[in-house]
């Protein structure tokens, strides 16, 4: 009876222990944002919109030498969106791009001067308000 209480206090704190989180993926199936441009621009109807350009580095795989690194960054890829929010303009660059979109290793955020005049509080919310991307800076801070 003791040895049935310990196997299942056992087996209780293994699945435990095995849980992982929401978003667990391989690097290799993520797009790692290192750098990112906000600025505004005008559509048809003269209405404001978002428009942001992203920098993500392409990894390639090489055969490095004996002792070097197999996988260097060679270049960048920029790539860039509008929509009517930041997050609509982020979600389409994540469309263009074969992988998901990850902003942890965001280093630098750029802001036209129009838009830092017109007022910063829609930037802000978007990198602090919003979970999807607050989760995800606040993994690498």
């Amino acid at each position: 009876m003791k040895l049935a209480k310990l196997f299942l206090l056992l087996n209780m704190c293994l699945f435990l222990l095995t849980s992982c989180i929401d978003d667990a993926r391989e690097i290799d199936h993520r797009s790692m944002i290192v750098g990112m441009a906000i600025d505004t621009v005008k559509n048809d109807d003269n209405e404001d919109l978002f428009a942001v350009t992203v920098q993500i580095p392409l990894i390639l795989s090489g055969t490095g030498d004996e002792g070097g690194l197999s996988g260097s960054v060679n270049e960048f890829e920029t790539v860039n969106a509008t929509g009517e929010t930041i997050l609509d303009a982020v979600a389409q660059i994540e469309s263009m791009t074969p992988t998901v979109v990850f902003l942890g290793h965001l280093k630098v955020v750029t802001v036209s001067e129009e838009l830092a005049r017109k007022g910063l509080g829609k930037v802000i919310d978007f990198f602090d308000r919003l979970p999807q991307v607050a989760n995800q800076m606040g993994q690498s801070r």
